[in-house]
Parts: C-alpha cells; structure tokens; sequence
C-alpha cells in the first residue's frame, strides 16, 4: 500500500502530496489529542459498553473514518479549488517526481500505518497509546483479519507505526508541517 501512496506521490508532485500530509497529520493529532473524548462522550469505551470488544471495534471504526475522510478531503482540495489547483500546475521535472514519490510513501506510512495502529494500540487517555495484551485478537472475526503473532516479522513493524512513534512529537510535527505550507506553497 505505500508503494502505491509512493507512485500516486510521484504522479501528482510534491506540492500537492505536501498539502494532502498536512491534512493527514492534522487527523492523526486530532485523534491523538481528542479520541478519547470523544469515545467518552459518545460512550463507547469498554467501561461504558461493558464489552471491551465491542469497544475496541468500535473506536477502530470511529479512528479509521477521521482518519479516511480528513485524508480524502486533503487529497481532492487542491483538485475542488480551481484558485488552489492553478497555482498547482504539475511539473514534469525528475525532481519533483522524486520527492512526490518520497512524500507519497510517508503519507502511505500514515495512513496505512495509523489504520493498522487502530487495531493494535488502545487510546486510554490524551496523546496515549497503550498495546493490546499478546493473547488479545483483533476486534473481527478471524476469517476477516488474525493478529499477527508476536514472533512474525511484523513485530517491528507494528513498534514503529505512526500513532505510538509520533504520538509525542504530533503538535510539533503538524506546526512545522503547516508552516512550511504557509511559507513555501502560498
């Protein structure tokens, strides 16, 4: 899934894959920074629906689709502005194709990474993120997706994924991330 971030990246151009990883940042800090309100509020933490599992699926549902929607907004705005996508112009140049695929593939890292994150971590407070128990499945049936097991090579993988490596540093990245939008693209 990054690969295809990296080459739609490299298509579309730096200048628009920067705008769409400044939408996504801002939805992974919003989760980061307000999920568990907003779990409460709606009362679908384990505590208020008395079944952690329908818990854990229903907060991956309602992450997921922040996460999914503000990264479809931040794709198509440039394309739903003509002022925006003028200013926009695609540029065949090698150099700019690169650094798309380059910014493309860390936007795949986010997107892809913090959807799987969903499953693996559980939010229990602001900006934190704790892991599921080793013997704690996925909140699906096993037919749709298994947990991969903690000997697989995807054990460091899911130590690196976005939501508990950049949970401390998001308000940072997203101020420097908007910026350089600010700064270098308006």
């Amino acid at each position: 899934m990054v690969l295809l971030f990296s080459l739609s990246g490299s298509l579309r151009g730096w200048h628009r894959e920067l705008i769409a990883t400044s939408g996504i940042v801002l939805a992974l800090f919003a989760i980061n920074q307000f999920g568990f309100q907003i779990l409460n509020l709606v009362g679908w933490t384990a505590a208020g629906l008395g079944d952690e599992l329908t818990a854990a699926r229903r907060s991956f549902f309602l992450f997921a689709s922040i996460l999914v929607v503000i990264t479809f907004f931040s794709y198509q705005g440039p394309s739903l502005s003509p002022s925006v996508a003028a200013r926009l112009k695609l540029e065949k140049s090698l150099g700019n194709k690169l650094l798309g695929f380059v910014i493309g593939a860390i936007n795949g890292y986010l997107v892809i990474g913090g959807i799987w994150a969903f499953l693996e971590y559980f939010t229990t407070g602001m900006a934190s993120w704790v892991r599921y128990s080793p013997g704690v499945p996925y909140p699906f049936p096993t037919e749709i997706i298994t947990r991969p097991g903690m000997e697989s090579a995807a054990t460091n993988i899911i130590a690196n994924l976005p939501i508990p490596l950049l949970s401390p540093y998001l308000p940072y990245i997203m101020i420097v991330i908007f910026l350089f939008v600010l700064i270098a693209m308006i």
